[in-house]
Order: C-alpha cells, then structure tokens, then sequence
C-alpha cells in the first residue's frame, strides 16, 4: 500500500461539536481538534511510508471549517500531505462539478504546499444512476473532468464510485483520451470515441448528446435522493408529490450544502413554483432520454455486428430513466392541478370542468404508462379509481392528491409485476 486516504465524518462516524455538552470539545472550534488528529497520522505514515502520501477528504463539514482547517495546517502538515475533493461541497454530481467551495478549497490547499486530487464521475456507472451500468453521456464525463483538471491546485483526477470497465463504456472512453491528451478538444475526442461504430456513427453521437441534455436538464439539484431513483419502477401514488430533504445532522448538510440542493430539511408542502421548476425539468429531460433512444434505434442496423449490443445497452438503461422521469413529471402536474382545481372551486370557478377534464387526461396517460408495470390486481385497482374519478371527480379529489408528508421515493409502490422493478 503506498497511499492513504483518511475520510472524515461519513454518516454518524461524528465527533462532538463545539455547541454541545461534551467537556472535551465544549467551546473548542472543529477546525482547532481537527488538525491535531489528521497531523500525527501524516507523520506516521511518512515514517512508516516514506515515498507515500496522505490525502484528507473533508468530509461533511461546512465550507468555512474546511477553509479554517487548511489555514491550521498550513506550514504544519509535512510534504506528504494532500487533499482529495468531491467535485462540490455536497457530493460527486455530474451536472455540478467546481463550485465556488471546491475552487476556493483547491487554492487555499496550493498555496499550502497540499496537492489536490478531484474526484468526479468517469464513468457510465455511477451512484447517481445506480445500479444502471450503461448511461452514455461522454460530453458530460469531458466537460466535468476537464473543468476540475483546469482549477489551480488540482495535480490529478479521481474516479468517485466505481467502474465496470469491461462493459462498452464511452464515458470512461473519453475520459482516457482526456489524461492522456490533455489538451484535446472536445469535438476531435467525441470523433474518435465514436469512430468504431462506422456508418452509425452520426446516429451514436446524436444519441449522446441527447442524452447529455436530458441529463443535464434532470434536477439532481432538488434533493439527494434521487441517486436512488434507478431503483424505483415508474409508478406514483396519488398522494401529492412531496419529499423528505433532511438527511444528515452534520455541518455541511445543516450549512454549505443548500447552495447545492434545494432540500436539505424537511418542510410542508413544497411550493408550487418549486414543483413545476422541476416538474418543467423532467419533461424536458424525458424528451431528450427519448430523442436519444430513438437516435440508438435507428442506428443498431448501420453499426457494425460486434458493436450493435452496446447501442441496445445504451438504448435500455436510458429507457429506464426516462420512463422513471416521465412519471415524475406526471405527478408534479398532477399535484399542481389538484392545487389549482381545490382553488377553482373555492372561488367558484367558470374554469372547473376544463380543469376536472385535463385531469382526466392526465389520469389516463398514468394508467397507460403504470399498466406494463404492474400485477392484474395493481391494473384492476387503477381502474376502479379512474371509473369513480369518472363518476364524481370533485369527491375523488377529496381523498387523492392531499397534502401529506410521504416521501415519494421511500414509499414502496404497490401492485407491482415483479421485486426486480
């Protein structure tokens, strides 16, 4: 073992806080404790390992305890001290990579003689889409990489999560291209990443791209949670569309991390601005997912034999997001709509009927899209609701769409084919 890697703070692995009761760390700051633990572990190993290094990841800590640590270390730590950094103060997000914590923490840490390692996704594998192991978005994989490879301070590129490098994987492709060929442009990498594929390729790069939008476009920025929503089938309750932000006690989570994720508590019902930002972000993300399955669809017969396993690859992990974010961006509407009709007839609205009628619509698509997913009895049951909404769509609405605290993505859908879904 030549390196070490000392990560602090993860989940409960916590020590008292300086607002506590504790009579050891009572009124002393973390970022005063904290060097005299990380300082003798580096000199040990420096003496144990002398061409080693130790690199600290700061982990859930706010962004002024980081920027205050490395000031205490500064001029104390020994030469084989170094820095692994998330690509933001909240996690390893495709989307968000170098905000303004990950740039002020890489300078600060060079100019205390510390070199800097980032840590980003590479490949087609990730925590944010697990357990899916084939979502191609190579132009997301360059940009992010090469962002963090351009900070002042980072002397080299980490791989997060995990790699399955044996599938057919064109984001760790372009990855590769990018360390070895540091100053390759982006459009002569996507060229070569996509060469194999011959007269397909035109179709293959239409395909990333459209995939790198909807990605993009995709609010990973709501909350944390969605990294578990490859798990989910894509089937809503009629419940309102609600989630739970709070995650950890921790200072990152209690501080920094809200200029990252818009739910890092929980609250009430969530505003209806915020659910048609997102709602509005879904269905332009599940455009594009779709845009680029058909793209791999209609280039399987121009690929060559031995490639055309990775378009369908690609083509069915993503049909997997988009199904999963078309059935977000359902129930955000649906949501909206209920508020929207409750108000109508408060007020006594000319509107109502043309308000009852699109939701009919809107509960009608559900049940077209819910059907291949569930069991004959989970069929059944949404046929009964859409006959009663049918029957008496106001008194239906009394008892579906309510303003409850249910966690969207910790409930466990009902009815379904089968546990794999």
């Amino acid at each position: 073992m030549d390196d070490l890697l000392v990560y602090t703070f993860d989940q409960e692995a916590w020590i008292c806080g300086e607002f506590g009761s504790c009579p050891r760390c009572r009124g002393i700051p973390l970022h005063e404790r904290l060097p005299e633990f990380l300082l003798p572990l580096a000199r040990a190993w420096q003496d144990r390992q002398s061409g080693g290094r130790m690199f600290w990841e700061p982990w859930e800590l706010s962004a002024g305890q980081v920027y205050k640590t490395i000031e205490s270390l500064a001029g104390r730590a020994p030469a084989n001290f170094g820095l692994m950094l998330h690509g933001n103060i909240a996690e390893v997000m495709l989307t968000h990579t170098a905000d303004p914590w990950f740039r002020n923490t890489a300078r600060l840490a060079s100019e205390a003689g510390m070199p800097v390692v980032a840590e980003t996704f590479l490949s087609g594998a990730t925590e944010e889409v697990e357990p899916l192991q084939h979502v191609a978005v190579p132009r997301l994989t360059f940009e992010a990489a090469r962002r963090l490879m351009e900070i002042h301070g980072v002397v080299g590129i980490k791989e997060y999560y995990g790699l399955a490098p044996d599938a057919p994987d064109p984001n760790l492709e372009i990855a590769g291209l990018l360390l070895r060929e540091r100053t390759i442009g982006l459009e002569e990498a996507l060229g070569r990443v996509a060469a194999p594929y011959g007269r397909a390729t035109a179709g293959v790069r239409a395909g990333w791209e459209s995939a790198a939008k909807g990605f993009s476009f995709f609010p990973w920025d709501l909350c944390w949670k969605f990294r578990h929503n490859a798990n989910r089938a894509p089937v809503h309750s009629w419940d309102a569309l609600w989630f739970d932000g709070h995650l950890v006690d921790s200072p990152s989570w209690c501080s920094t991390r809200r200029t990252v994720f818009m739910l890092t508590e929980t609250e009430g019902p969530l505003h209806s601005w915020l659910l048609e930002d997102i709602g509005l972000r879904w269905e332009l993300a599940a455009d594009h997912f779709e845009r680029a399955i058909a793209a791999y669809q209609a280039a399987v017969p121009l690929a060559p034999p031995e490639r055309q396993e990775d378009l369908l690859l690609w083509a069915a992990d993503l049909r997997g997001l988009s199904e999963i974010t078309r059935d977000f961006a359902r129930h955000a509407r649906e949501t909206l709509l209920a508020r929207t009709i409750r108000r109508a007839m408060r007020d006594g609205s000319p509107d109502l009927p043309e308000l009852l009628a699109r939701m009919g619509r809107l509960l009608a698509d559900d049940a077209a899209a819910h059907g291949p997913h569930l069991d004959a009895s989970g069929r059944e049951r949404i046929a009964k609701e859409l006959a009663r909404f049918k029957s008496d769509p106001l008194a239906w609405l009394e008892t579906h769409f309510e303003e409850t605290q249910r966690d969207m993505l910790a409930l466990p859908p009902v009815g379904l084919q089968s546990k794999e879904h």
